[in-house]
């Protein structure tokens, strides 16, 4: 299913990219033809910048869907992908194997990205939209990067939702709606705890940090055998108890370096 919803969004993106050239080029015969009728030299100059800002405006929006739909094409949703040591590569269909442990993210994490979601790309983007006046370039952007920014938080959401990590005598293997990753017991090389918080705040200075507001944002980072990461997973993963078995059996077979008691 997340497979056809992925082609369903790209023909959408291609759909709007094709709809907005139409318009640019609509506004660019416009600017060529009735900019600003009897006025010659340099005093034409404003009338045709009006006109052809407006098909910038469209052709930042085309650009926008074409690098969306490239994206969203790149995806590995309904992907099962086990990892070899050196990439991700697709398994014909997930490995059902009963779990010794299974935990779940965390409600306020695809809380978060509905929240800030909502305000950001609504917010900035229908003002955009709808504003009043004629489309210029700038709500192009404006309109591009907030609804861009509302379709990711939108695919964290569902993802964060849905997610949970097991580890069985196959791995660890994180599943969601939009498919599974598992390493293989061989293949996990060590579990690091950190925090995103204090790696933030080392590029900031001193007073800024002093009083920072930024939240704790802490994960446990598992690595390959090369010492590659990958996969990120938040320390607050439940059920707590239930996590914390899972990387002390982790620890216990793949021993691993941990600045932080488990």
């Amino acid at each position: 299913m997340a497979a056809l919803w992925k082609y369903l969004l790209v023909a959408l993106l291609l759909a709007g990219a094709l709809l907005f050239l139409f318009y640019a080029v609509r506004s660019a015969s416009a600017a060529r033809v009735t900019a600003a009728p009897g006025i010659t030299g340099l005093a034409r100059f404003p009338f045709l910048w009006d006109a052809w800002n407006e098909t910038m405006g469209y052709a930042i929006l085309i650009l926008a869907c074409l690098a969306g739909a490239w994206l969203v094409g790149q995806a590995q949703w309904g992907w099962n992908a086990v990892w070899n040591g050196e990439s991700w590569i697709r398994m014909a269909e997930a490995i059902d194997v009963a779990p010794e442990f299974v935990v779940r993210e965390p409600s306020q994490s695809w809380k978060a990205n509905v929240f800030y979601g909502l305000v950001m790309g609504l917010s900035f983007g229908l003002s955009a939209l709808f504003a009043d006046g004629p489309w210029t370039a700038a709500r192009g952007f404006w309109v591009s990067v907030s609804f861009g920014f509302l379709l990711w938080m939108g695919q964290s959401a569902v993802e964060n939702y849905t997610k949970t990590v097991r580890l069985s005598v196959q791995g660890l293997e994180e599943c969601s709606y939009f498919g599974s990753r598992r390493i293989p017991w061989e293949e996990i090389g060590g579990l690091e705890f950190q925090d995103i918080r204090a790696q933030i705040e080392k590029f900031q200075d001193w007073k800024t940090r002093r009083s920072s507001t930024l939240p704790h944002i802490d994960i446990w980072a598992v690595s390959d055998r090369r010492g590659q990461e990958l996969l990120r997973l938040s320390a607050e993963m439940e059920p707590e108890d239930v996590f914390r078995r899972m990387r002390e059996q982790i620890t216990k077979r793949r021993p691993a370096h941990l600045p932080h008691s488990t």
